[in-house]
């Protein structure tokens, strides 16, 4: 299927055709490999979904994906989130980086021994954009997903 990138995340969902087969359980443990609860996927999913259609939606959570390097983390985030996923590495504070957040749906951050809690419960982000005075409120239409090689062990 062609992509259209005149298209917002909520109308390209709107427009896939679902093909009969269930998926929202085993989806992680079909292609990540998971084991344990499988209503997480299922969590993470609808909640990435309401958050494209409804932008500022509470998220109180990360999904995090753990293994071995080059088992497909990222590619398998890559195919979720189409033209919307990004991969965000750097400063979480920056200007830029929160601008490159909001054009995205499926984000990946790197797995950093600091607390995120903070970023993560965030609903809207103010920003004060380059040359303005006036501070503008972005509701969230993504979703973050931590990646990380090493045990998640002590990370949230």
């Amino acid at each position: 299927m062609k992509m259209d990138m005149s298209l917002t995340i909520k109308e390209h969902l709107s427009n896939l055709l679902w093909d009969g087969k269930p998926r929202l359980d085993t989806w992680l443990t079909t292609y990540c490999k998971a084991t344990g609860d499988t209503s997480v996927g299922r969590e993470f999913l609808v909640s990435a979904v309401g958050r494209a259609f409804d932008p500022g939606r509470k998220v109180p959570f990360i999904l995090s994906i753990q293994g071995a390097q080059g088992i497909g983390k990222s590619r398998m985030l890559q195919i979720l989130g189409d033209n919307w996923y990004d991969e965000q590495f750097g400063p979480r504070d920056s200007l830029f980086r929160l601008q490159q957040l909001h054009k995205g749906w499926i984000i990946e951050l790197p797995a950093e021994p600091i607390d995120v809690s903070y970023f993560i419960d965030l609903n809207v982000d103010e920003i004060r954009l380059p040359y303005s005075s006036d501070i503008i409120r972005l509701k969230r239409q993504f979703v973050m997903v931590i990646t990380t090689n090493a045990p998640l062990m002590g990370l949230m």
